[in-house]
């Protein structure tokens, strides 16, 4: 193919992307009261639990502190929704447009390498999900106040809570991909364990925006293990590259 002939084959990869992320958000518009009661769900949950001590004054509901509050959450949360919902064609129309220039080695390990990028992205955001109770609860009983919680900073705290966790949870994916480079080996991840270690705790204090030891072992204990699956994952590969074990 020409260069002209890439660029108009990356206009269409384009096109497609963003008319799906558009379908899918005007779709999560629409379905954004159902979206927000499911989101709103720990924070009434909390509140029921701590009824006997007035600790919500709103019940669980949440407040917008200016007129266009409400609107601009809306507009945000279909947004999410439609990336989360493109990102698989998102994803097979950037292999449709790399997958010419590979060579069929490459090509062997690209679509388990998506497939695997996929599942661990929703992992990590599941296991956000399913820890932002604790941390919630954590946060709001260290500030000793009656929380007024602001629907676009709720909902903002919960998105960058499960975005941080599923981009964390692509760890092991990376630490795959650089040994099959080549540019690291299985026994040199295995003689680092105790940095990465360090390292992992690092990122988890980081990547969790509201520093709580939930969110920050929920992330940073699943990375650990990743590292040691990774390791296991490379010695495996690079055993079947083996011309002894062919």
């Amino acid at each position: 193919m020409t260069l002209f002939e890439h660029l108009a084959e990356l206009r269409t990869r384009l096109l497609r992307i963003v008319l799906t992320v558009a379908i899918a958000t005007v779709v999560g518009y629409f379905l954004y009261p159902r979206m927000l009661h499911a989101l709103e769900g720990p924070f009434k949950d909390f509140c029921q639990a701590n009824a006997d001590r007035a600790k919500c004054p709103t019940d669980g509901e949440l407040i917008s502190t200016d007129l266009l509050g409400g609107f601009t959450t809306r507009v945000r949360v279909a947004g999410y929704f439609g990336l989360v919902v493109a990102v698989p064609v998102i994803m097979w129309q950037v292999w449709r447009f790399i997958a010419p220039g590979l060579m069929e080695k490459e090509k062997k390990y690209a679509i388990p390498f998506m497939v695997s990028s996929l599942l661990l992205f929703a992992l990590g955001a599941a296991t956000a999900w399913w820890t932002f109770p604790k941390a919630m609860e954590w946060l709001i009983n260290q500030g000793g106040v009656s929380p007024l919680l602001d629907v676009g900073k709720y909902i903002g705290f919960l998105a960058l809570l499960m975005l941080g966790y599923g981009v964390g949870f692509e760890f092991p994916v990376i630490l795959v991909t650089i040994q099959l480079l080549g540019l690291v080996s299985p026994q040199q991840l295995a003689k680092s364990r105790r940095m990465a270690i360090i390292v992992i705790a690092i990122l988890a204090a980081v990547i969790t925006p509201g520093g709580d030891p939930f969110s920050m072992l929920g992330l940073g204990l699943p990375l650990i293990v990743f590292y040691e699956v990774s390791i296991l994952i490379g010695r495996v590969l690079k055993r079947g590259k083996s011309p002894a074990s062919a």
